[in-house]
């Protein structure tokens, strides 16, 4: 039995909420579990928390909030509200995560008496940006 089309784009929508979910699960595991314990920062809003919390302590969820809550002001105000709806959710759900996860300890992955600074960084690199690419992929 064929799905009528509106059930086939609601069961479309599920699955890429579920899509976006995943890679920012992704995306947090990699922060909180291979890049703070090491101190590498990326780019973008979530690099500038880590350096934020490198300098200060203060958690990174709580920067990458106060700074994303300013910036989606300026997307409301530039592209409106319907367009900005899964930004909105990616980020809260981001926060969210990074606020849960906990801080891996060093050598959880990588053994902290071995010399992978390279490894790690290019290792670490590279999950962070699957997880952002299988969101994007799912208009996070």
């Amino acid at each position: 039995m064929a799905l009528s089309k509106k059930a086939k784009k609601t069961w479309i929508g599920i699955r890429e909420y579920v899509m976006i979910v995943l890679g920012l699960l992704m995306y947090a595991f990699a922060w909180k579990g291979l890049l703070l314990p090491h101190q590498i920062t990326g780019g973008g809003v979530t690099g500038i928390s880590a350096l934020v919390y490198y300098a200060t302590g203060v958690p990174i969820s709580v920067t990458y909030i106060i700074i994303n809550a300013f910036l989606l002001l300026v997307a409301f105000k530039i592209v409106g509200w319907q367009f900005s709806i899964r930004t909105i959710i990616g980020v809260a759900l981001l926060t969210f995560f990074l606020s849960i996860i906990p801080e891996m300890p060093i050598g959880t992955f990588v053994n902290e008496n071995e010399n992978f600074t390279t490894f790690k960084s290019a290792f670490n690199k590279h999950i962070v940006f699957w997880g952002y690419l299988h969101c994007n992929q799912h208009k996070c």
